[in-house]
């Protein structure tokens, strides 16, 4: 996206930490580090903040204001300064957020700058931070000028936390190279040999991989053949990891870690079927990569995913948490006509070509700030 808005004109200036790839058109601005050792911070913040008001006078005395108005105490509001103080020397007119909690305490930020303020909702942003954080997500829609969704389910929940009508909102959903992962071959499996299961995702408790798990001991119980392949780290690691041993599935479910793309691409290519069983998710381009790569996809209805996937005609929508469901699905595919499963991955490939390419993205993106 950084690339394709520096090619259509855009100046590009990216707050965050770590190092700029080779790649990336955009000027990095890195914030100033907050140091354990705090004899050391009382000699860099007066430094960083001196430099700031040397910079950007009056930037610097309307943030003072504005956070005064909230009723901050003198050093609440130069840590507040301190931590936005790689931001505030910027002439802008967009500040925009990539996830909502990261405008969380810089919600006047934008304003003290004198530019616009966008924020994107993406998923546990939206869905899981608020309910730990209440109001939080409330205090920044009084300063936001603009809202990206990547869904209409995720729009949805934003208004439940108080979005009003009055802020601008526009949907752009993931994209991603369609011409990476090739054509798609002939996948057809049937019950007499082992069908290949995959799923790529963060071993996280929101991607409902433990449902995913119960289905493969319905499938075993069943007398299904089969093996089930997940790709990726996680704190879940440990969790899954004994669900797997606890329920009998060592010999049929491999968790196999972080890959690079180009063994991911080859992973698609070896599988059958793709599982996205998550509890919370956004949109999911792992979906968008399996449909792209060939794959028979069956997806949760968690908020994005049904906009991800067309019931019965891109892939399958099932419910949330039910394992019996998802067993009884994917034995239904395995099942299914052979040319009715080609004519469900071509129509997915091609929706996928049609409506999540790469070249229409950026323009969504450049009309968006426009």
């Amino acid at each position: 996206m950084i690339n394709g808005l520096a090619e259509n004109g855009f100046k590009v200036i990216l707050f965050a930490k770590g190092k700029r790839e080779l790649t990336l058109k955009a000027k990095l601005a890195k914030p100033y580090p907050v140091l354990k050792f705090r004899p050391a911070m009382f000699v860099v913040a007066p430094l960083v903040l001196l430099q700031v008001l040397i910079r950007a006078p009056k930037v610097f005395f309307r943030y003072v204001k504005l956070l005064r108005a909230d009723g901050l105490t003198f050093f609440q509001i130069l840590e507040r300064i301190y931590l936005v103080a790689h931001m505030l020397p910027y002439r802008l007119d967009w500040l925009h957020f990539g996830f909502i909690t990261q405008a969380v305490g810089k919600e006047k930020v934008a304003r003290a700058i004198g530019a616009r303020m966008a924020v994107s909702i993406r998923g546990f942003d939206i869905t899981i931070f608020p309910l730990m954080n209440p109001g939080k997500v409330e205090n920044i829609w009084p300063y936001l000028d603009k809202l990206h969704t990547i869904s209409d389910d995720l729009l949805a929940v934003a208004k439940e936390h108080g979005l009003p009508d009055s802020v601008k909102v526009q949907k752009i959903s993931p994209a991603i190279d369609v011409a990476k992962f090739g054509k798609q071959g002939d996948k057809d499996v049937g019950k007499s040999e082992p069908v290949k299961l995959l799923t790529i995702a963060r071993l996280h408790w929101k991607k409902g991989l433990e449902y995913a798990l119960e289905a493969c001991l319905n499938l075993k119980n069943q007398g299904i053949q089969f093996n089930y392949t997940i790709v990726g780290e996680g704190e879940a690691r440990e969790k899954l990891t004994f669900l797997i041993h606890q329920l009998g599935l060592k010999n049929e479910v491999n968790l196999i870690g972080k890959l690079q793309q180009k063994e991911v691409i080859s992973l698609l290519h070896d599988s059958h079927i793709y599982l996205q069983p998550s509890i919370q998710e956004g949109f999911c381009n792992a979906v968008l990569e399996a449909q792209a790569a060939g794959l028979l996809c069956i997806v949760s209805d968690a908020e994005g995913l049904s906009e991800n996937i067309l019931d019965e005609y891109t892939g399958w929508v099932v419910p949330k948490r039910n394992a019996i469901y998802l067993a009884d699905k994917i034995i239904e595919i395995i099942l299914l006509d052979k040319e009715k499963k080609k004519e469900i991955r071509q129509m997915a490939r091609t929706r996928v070509e049609r409506l999540f390419n790469s070249k229409d993205h950026i323009e969504s993106w450049t009309q968006f700030y426009l």
